[in-house]
Order: C-alpha cells, then sequence, then structure tokens
C-alpha cells in the first residue's frame, strides 16, 4: 500500500485554485454560488461543513448562505456530504431561493449526540423533498472517478447509533452504549459486507460523526477503535471522515487517512488526547480559536485522493495525497 504525500502549500498563493471540478470535494456549504444537482454515480465537490455564519440565528449553523466571503475560491458542489455537529432544527434555518426550495440538499449522515433511543435526526422534521438524500440511517453511494473507468465508494455510517450518545461540551465524554444493540450489529455487519463488496473500487471513503483517532477535547472513539478500525484496516480504506471535534485534523495509521472537519461553527485548540493517539500519526491539527472556522476539501482522480484543508476565507492551511488502493 502506497503513503500519503504531503503535498506543498502553492508558494504566493495562499488560496485554493478555483478549477476544482469534476474531483470529489469537501467544501464550504450553502453559498449563492454553487451549484447543485447530482449526476447518477458522480460525487463531486461535496460540501462537507460550512463556515461560520454570524448572521444566522441558529448557535450551530450548518448552512449559511452568505458562508464564505467575496474573493473566496468557487467551488461547485453537486452530491453534498456533511458530518456536522448537529442540522437545523427549523425549516428556516435553511437557506432558500426566492421560491422557497432549499440551495443545497445534502447527502447526510446522522449526526450530533442527544437522539436517544434511535429518536429520528432533525433532518427529518423538515419537508420531504426529492433533493434531501438522507434514504437510511446508514447508506452506500458508488461513485465514478472522473476521467477514468474506475469507481469508488463511499459508505456512511450512523455511528450514533453504533456506539450511542454523548456529550459535546464534556473533556474526553465517550459514547455511552448503543441505544439498541441489535441495530448496532445489524450496521456493522452491514458494513462488514459492503465493505467486502467493494474490494474492486479505486477508493474506499467512510464517513461518520464520531472521529476513530482524535488528539482534541473528545479524543479517540473507543467503541470505533474496537469496532471500526479493524475493517478500515483489513479492506485497506482510503480513508474515514467524521466531525465531532471543533478542529481540523489529518492522521494516518496503517494505510488509512483519518480527516477530521469540525471547524464549520467555531475552533477549539485542545489537544487534550495527542498522546491517546500512535507515534507519529497525527500530521495536522488546525484550531485556532480565532480564526472564521474551515473545511476540508477531498478530490478523487485517477491517480490520488487529494485532501486540502482551508480556512473560511480561502487559505490553504495544509494538503495530502492518498494514494490509490492497492487491488
Amino acid at each position: 500500500m502506497g503513503v500519503p504525500r504531503v503535498i506543498p502549500k502553492p508558494s504566493g498563493a495562499p488560496r485554493v485554485s478555483p478549477q476544482v471540478s469534476p474531483g470529489c470535494s469537501l467544501t464550504p456549504s450553502g453559498c449563492p454560488h454553487m451549484s447543485h444537482g447530482c449526476p447518477q454515480g458522480v460525487l463531486s465537490d461535496v460540501p462537507w461543513v460550512s463556515p461560520r455564519c454570524p448572521h444566522m440565528s441558529s448557535g450551530c449553523p450548518l448552512t449559511c448562505s452568505m458562508g464564505v466571503p467575496s474573493g473566496a475560491p468557487r467551488v461547485s458542489p453537486r452530491c453534498p456530504l456533511r458530518c456536522p455537529q448537529d442540522v437545523p432544527t427549523h425549516p428556516l434555518d435553511v437557506p432558500t431561493r426566492p421560491t422557497g426550495v432549499p440551495r443545497m440538499l445534502p447527502h447526510i449522515p446522522r449526526v450530533s449526540h442527544g437522539y436517544p433511543r434511535g429518536a429520528p435526526p432533525p433532518i427529518l422534521k423538515h419537508p420531504p423533498h426529492p433533493r434531501r438524500r438522507f434514504p437510511h440511517y446508514y447508506y452506500s453511494l458508488r461513485l465514478h472517478v472522473p476521467g477514468t473507468n474506475a469507481t469508488a465508494r463511499l459508505l456512511v455510517l450512523d455511528t450514533v447509533l453504533l456506539c450511542g450518545a454523548t456529550d459535546d461540551f464534556g473533556v474526553g465524554a465517550t459514547p455511552r452504549g448503543p441505544p439498541d444493540a441489535a441495530a448496532a450489529e445489524a450496521q456493522l455487519s452491514w458494513l462488514q459486507r459492503r465493505l467486502a463488496a467493494a474490494r474492486h473500487d479505486r477508493y474506499v471513503l467512510v464517513a461518520g460523526h464520531y472521529p476513530v483517532w482524535s488528539v482534541a477535547e473528545h479524543g479517540p472513539t473507543q467503541c470505533l477503535l474496537r469496532l471500526l478500525r479493524p475493517l478500515l484496516r483489513r479492506h485497506r480504506v482510503t480513508a474515514y471522515l467524521c466531525g465531532h471535534d471543533h478542529n481540523l485534523q489529518f492522521l494516518h495509521e496503517d494505510g488509512v487517512g483519518y480527516v477530521v472537519s469540525g471547524a464549520g461553527n467555531f475552533m477549539e485548540a485542545s489537544q487534550t488526547h495527542r498522546a491517546a493517539v500512535p507515534p507519529g500519526a497525527a500530521r495536522f491539527f488546525y484550531g485556532a480559536p480565532e480564526s472564521p472556522g474551515g473545511f476540508a476539501h477531498l478530490r478523487l482522480d485517477a491517480d490520488a485522493a487529494t485532501i486540502t484543508f482551508l480556512e473560511a476565507n480561502g487559505r490553504v492551511l495544509y494538503r495530502v495525497a492518498l494514494p490509490p488502493r492497492d487491488l
């Protein structure tokens, strides 16, 4: 299996190039200049978390119609994915066009921490819409790598169903265990089958809310270290994508990249659990409290999955290229 390759920041050009299509990207969400629509089998320019949006009344906005300053790079997300702390609980929190149609309705995992006993997440309280993609608590998407005949696989998990709820603001707080042990086991069995079926995909991405590895306030999720980490390694998963901790991180262990992008609302600088991750695994951390927030942009190409961490103003913070899987 190949090793990740850190890509130096472009000298004299702190902002990411606006020409990011047709890769697969995790970028700021809800911006007026972004397009949408999801061609069958294509994941392209995917919004993951949004930058801070102070004019919104919600305490933790995840969609922000004016979240990116003018002059920031333009991107064109077509199949959004988010792994956020929460989703807006009131329909008016969703930025809309004058017609009232939401600007961007993403692929989204069931998220956050306070939905006990299988209660539905707030996204299900919104009026149904054909472009809102929440097919199940966990689901699979097959993607085409642009410019090739190769495919990629995105597996979206419900880590609350798998591990239980927790307190977002409790230092070192751990999930309290699955509310339904049978449902958690069913999800794990589903994941094992899907990973085995993805053996011919050039890239495999797994997304959930809780981190597997994190140096920050919440630290590694013991439930996922026990249940998920062995599967990621065994099936040569390209990267695991998550949120939960309010900062930006990239870690790499045994061929698997771990991306934490939880800086859409505010940033937190704690690295309380740095000693809890394997030596040398932590490659990048950014959590400056004065920062306007940040996000991760993931692009899939024939020869690499390139992850770029950016601040909300467009400044490139870190970039790394993950090789295709050994098939």
